[in-house]
């Protein structure tokens, strides 16, 4: 069977899958038959029963899982975490994972804090020298928000997709850990001075000068090379934003086994090595990817033009010479949707929010296997929920939203609502914001209002900075089962960056 008969299959596989399972709660079946492939993914997991990465179902019950070399249990996998998979793709197109390699983008001590005033669930971290970025698609394990970390103090482990062209990592999962017994910083070297034996990880120098160095043979470390470096909590020095390594390893970005022509590869990432734009070729993740003379764009309006670094994508295709052949290309823009509200309605794998007295005529909230399910199953959702949402408006302009992530939380009294303003005016006493096809209603004498930098501004003034169908405006006020309404010093609304 060649990769197009292959896709194919597989591609009809998933679709049956998808109809069986109504979502990402449920176990994929089991695999039948023999193998007629190989696949790798590299992305992160979004569900269980079996695991789902990339919105693909892989069986681990047989699979090798490791974790900084070790092998580990199964259930020391997260929603959130960031792997490497390679698997076995079954005649009746399933897949089964051979080897889940688990990896965190740094694990250390937190420099700095700097959480969003007013919503300090989300905002960034300096870890260890490297910056992370914390969106309301990022999983917090063992604290609830950036307030509670104390900087010089509590050490984290970051999972995510790294950003080479911010320097940056795009959390999915950060863990505040018990104690400092690991430090480990990941990343491509950025400069080396060879005469103080010392080089560059984002915002960290390294002083490896009494390191043991692992896989370098007879060579040094240099800018350009992928490498992990390890150190004991009292040598580092946040300060200066440096630390003294115990270990320095050389190890490979991306995909780490040996891949062979036609072995298929599911990989999430963000773009660099195409700076102008508009290219044909570029890294993603550490993997070489090559566009197909017929590779389809997702969704339909983006094109080759639209390939540029730093952007965040999702490329499905076949290696050929070491090279990943994208035969689809999916584009992913960072969630502008926020909502956290209660639910109105569940109808299978879709959710309405900030609907008119428990109708349908809520946000439409559309559930896959793409979804981050946290701390709970599709089937658990009920009418009444108070639930965060994060995710896409997709089509734009459809007040339809692709959930990236929902969590359930404790019941407010207050209402959320995140989005690209589609219609902003002045009204009696105030202002009326569009969003998501929900009508936000401003008074100009006591909400709160701030522009894209934190910045207090007078209401009229953010207004006026809007540009219909593109600014991104963020509002906390309380819902009249009709409108949202935001008439008191407690309410607030944001030009989102």
């Amino acid at each position: 069977m060649n990769h197009s008969q292959l896709r194919a299959t597989v591609a009809a596989a998933a679709l049956g899958l998808a109809a069986a399972c109504g979502g990402s709660s449920n176990t994929a079946p089991p695999p039948t038959g023999g193998i007629s492939g190989t696949g790798f993914a590299v992305g992160i997991i979004t569900g269980f029963g079996s695991i789902i990465v990339n919105g693909q179902h892989y069986g681990v019950s047989s699979a090798t899982i490791t974790s900084d070399g070790m092998n580990v249990a199964e259930n020391t996998l997260k929603i959130g975490d960031y792997v490497i998979i390679t698997a076995d793709i079954m005649n009746d197109g399933s897949r089964e994972a051979r080897k889940v390699d688990l990896e965190e983008a740094v694990e250390g001590l937190v420099f700095s804090t700097s959480p969003e005033p007013g919503d300090t669930r989300v905002g960034s971290l300096n870890v260890m020298g490297q910056d992370v970025t914390v969106s309301a698609n990022t999983s917090l394990d063992n604290f609830a928000s950036l307030d509670l970390l104390t900087a010089g103090t509590d050490c984290v482990e970051v999972y995510g997709l790294p950003n080479p062209i911010t320097s940056s990592v795009d959390a999915s999962r950060i863990e505040k850990k018990s104690d400092c017994s690991e430090i480990e910083v990941k990343g491509v070297i950025g400069s080396t001075d060879s005469d103080a034996q010392t080089f560059v990880l984002g915002g960290l120098t390294v002083d490896y000068s009494t390191a043991q160095l692992v896989n370098f043979g007879s060579d040094q470390p240099t800018a350009g090379l992928f490498v992990e470096a390890e150190a004991d909590l009292q040598d580092i020095d946040i300060a200066n934003s440096s630390m003294l390594a115990s270990s320095v390893e050389l190890k490979t970005q991306g995909i780490h086994h040996d891949v062979g022509d036609d072995d298929e590869a599911e990989v999430e990432g963000y773009i660099s090595g195409c700076p102008a734009g508009n290219c044909s070729s570029f890294m993603l993740s550490g993997v070489q990817v090559q566009l197909d003379q017929g590779v389809e764009f997702m969704p339909m309006e983006f094109t080759q033009a639209d390939i540029i670094d730093g952007t965040k994508i999702e490329v499905e295709g076949y290696f050929s010479g070491g090279i990943l052949i994208a035969e689809q290309m999916e584009f992913r823009s960072n969630d502008e949707v926020r909502i956290e509200a209660a639910i109105d309605e569940v109808a299978g794998n879709t959710i309405y929010l900030l609907g008119d007295s428990g109708s349908s005529a809520g946000i439409m909230v559309n559930i896959s296997d793409n979804t981050r399910m946290e701390m709970m199953q599709m089937d658990n959702l009920t009418t009444g929920d108070y639930v965060m949402v994060s995710g896409t408006e997709m089509p734009q302009g459809s007040d339809t939203v692709a959930a990236t992530r929902i969590e359930q939380e404790d019941s407010e009294s207050t209402v959320l609502l995140q989005g690209i303003v589609d219609a902003a005016i002045a009204s009696a006493g105030g202002f009326e914001l569009t969003i998501l096809g929900k009508t936000v209603s401003i008074s100009s004498t006591t909400t709160s209002c701030e522009g894209p930098e934190d910045e207090s501004l007078d209401c009229a003034t953010m207004v006026a900075s809007i540009v219909e169908g593109q600014t991104i405006a963020k509002a906390s006020g309380t819902w009249d089962a009709v409108n949202m309404i935001l008439d008191t010093a407690n309410d607030e609304v944001s030009i989102e960056d």
